[in-house]
């Protein structure tokens, strides 16, 4: 995780504003604002990240388990809550009334490249409600999922969001990530050449 050093530097070269960098902190600060639960198409799983030295929790395997393997080895990732506060997604109606409703995102994420709440959708799912009459998730022309009520509340304190579709994880690589993880442990020592040499001899090939 990040030192408060860390965290501010980061956070400027973001370019925050005060009232961002005291929604980051109190999203960093918070529990989680609610408790993940199995039903008859997820199932909830409890992820212990070494990045974040905590347990972080999942509601769905193909989804957010994914991404937190993904957030969890990769090196732009710094850290990533569960279950932030709640914020608001605000509608357009129209004649330039809008309208609020809250809701939990997935997670918080501070990367590189990026600050903000990420919502985590199968791609199936997210392809119906494309067809519907008021569709809040679309592809833009890029082809990227959006989900304009949500990015509008995120823009207005200085943040991001962002949609995570199941389309961007590799079910392979998700499970190669999961039976390798303990091999990316920092604290494991190198292997010995010696040690190789053993390892292809064993899968035939001492070469």
């Amino acid at each position: 995780m990040l030192t408060e050093e860390e965290l501010a530097e980061l956070c400027h070269q973001h370019e925050l504003s005060d009232f961002a960098v005291a929604t980051v902190r109190h999203i960093r600060a918070s529990d989680p604002s609610r408790n993940v639960s199995s039903g008859t198409k997820n199932v909830a799983t409890h992820y212990a990240s070494r990045k974040m030295g905590r347990v972080i929790k999942a509601e769905a395997r193909s989804t957010e388990l994914a991404a937190l393997y993904e957030w969890d080895h990769d090196k732009t990732t710094h850290e990533f809550y569960d279950q932030p506060p709640m914020i608001k997604k605000i509608h357009d109606r129209g004649n330039g009334r809008t309208s609020a409703t809250r809701y939990t995102p997935d997670y918080f994420r501070l990367a590189e490249d990026f600050i903000g709440w990420v919502e985590c959708k199968a791609e199936s799912w997210l392809q119906e409600r494309e067809k519907s009459e008021n569709p809040d998730y679309f592809r833009d022309e890029h082809g990227v999922w959006r989900c304009p009520s949500a990015e509008a509340y995120a823009k207005s304190v200085g943040l991001g969001f962002r949609v995570r579709s199941s389309r961007e994880s590799d079910p392979i690589v998700t499970q190669n990530i999961a039976d390798l993880s303990d091999y990316y442990d920092p604290s494991c020592p190198p292997t010995t050449p010696a040690q190789l040499q053993d390892a292809w001899a064993l899968m035939g090939d001492a070469g």
